[in-house]
């Protein structure tokens, strides 16, 4: 025993077409825990817990891996995700997730979208994780999904960036937002979610935009007073204001069931690994470090719902799905989307469910 943890007894290995964990690893787990849900990792049933909290170790002194061990601890992981994806019990779950019933109690109207990724997708690459970067996973089944609240964030972002373009709102770098309070962007949303005094902000956006290229860059006010009256009715009815919250409900967006091998490993190069430790500082000279991490692969069609508050709310629905399809294929969702990342295409509505009692 070492700060409580347990020394002697060993993952092993796993058989069949499944990735192996290297034997005789230990385990960053309690005694207590480990003997009652055993010391094989790959036995795992819960492919959150294995990721996060179940990764076997190199050594028992700092819980490390070495150079050795840790491609093959992540593949193991890899093939073991892909693995649970296909059990009954996660496809049972994933079927439940996309038929849209669960959301007859929530919303008496409900729209059904079905969208497949471009390139690979990761969302929650930030989670801290054994094997450095995180992926936003089920807790109980396991499966990678596209959370509602992030969902509606890029669409709120995409219809706010479509009305400043339509309105010569500029988007500033980071030099010029430094120095500012209140950016044009800012103050573009603020008119948007005031019902009232939305002319005065015409002028205070006149005085946010620095001297440069982009000081003509706004319309003429009369234009700008008509899109803001326009769309600011929009805005805040679909995505919410400060009296309340939006007419459009973002669900959380799954992996349709009977696709297999949905995980797939994506690689990032980092340039200055030891002037990121403190060791040296950033040069030429310094050859890239490839760092694989968990994604989910591309061509992996994902089912997306919006529900309705009311059914006096059906009015936002065509101009809502319409930002949905834009904003994932134009913007992406989730982690490194300017590296093409997490773009989804060829969306469709599927089926739209108006419950009537």
């Amino acid at each position: 025993m070492t700060n409580g943890h347990h020394n002697n007894r060993r993952g092993n290995r796993q058989t069949g077409n499944i990735a192996q964990f290297p034997s005789n690893l230990p385990l960053p787990l309690p005694q207590t825990t480990e003997d009652i849900i055993g010391s094989d990792p790959g036995a795992a049933d819960n492919f959150y817990a294995l990721y996060y909290h179940y990764i076997p170790r190199s050594n028992d002194k700092d819980w490390s891996f070495t150079p050795k061990d840790k491609p093959l601890i992540r593949n193991a992981v890899l093939s073991k995700g892909n693995q649970r994806i296909s059990a009954e019990e996660t496809q049972e779950f994933l079927q439940r997730m996309c038929n849209g019933y669960f959301l007859k109690a929530a919303s008496p109207l409900v729209y059904a979208y079905s969208g497949k990724t471009l390139n690979q997708l990761v969302t929650g690459l930030g989670n801290a994780a054994p094997l450095e970067a995180g992926l936003t996973l089920h807790p109980i089944y396991g499966v990678p999904y596209l959370k509602g609240e992030g969902i509606k964030g890029v669409c709120r972002r995409y219809a706010l960036l479509s009305i400043a373009d339509k309105t010569g709102v500029p988007v500033l770098g980071p030099d010029d937002i430094a120095k500012l309070k209140r950016t044009p962007l800012q103050l573009l949303e603020e008119a948007l979610l005031a019902k009232r005094g939305q002319a005065s902000f015409y002028n205070r956006i006149k005085s946010a935009i620095p001297p440069g290229e982009f000081v003509d860059s706004l319309c003429p006010q009369e234009e700008f007073d008509k899109v803001i009256d326009k769309d600011g009715e929009f805005f805040r009815e679909a995505f919410g204001g400060r009296e309340g919250k939006g007419g459009v409900e973002f669900c959380d967006a799954f992996p349709c069931p009977n696709q297999q091998n949905i995980f797939d490993l994506g690689i990032t190069n980092v340039h200055y690994q030891d002037f990121y430790r403190g060791k040296a500082y950033p040069a030429d000279y310094h050859d890239p470090v490839p760092v694989p991490f968990l994604t989910v692969k591309r061509d992996i069609e994902f089912r997306f719902f919006l529900a309705l508050q009311g059914k006096e709310d059906k009015w936002l629905i065509d101009k809502i799905e319409n930002i949905l399809f834009d904003a994932l294929k134009e913007m992406g969702f989730g982690a490194k989307t300017r590296t093409g990342y997490g773009r989804l295409d060829r969306l469709v509505r599927t089926s739209a469910f108006e419950w009537t009692s």
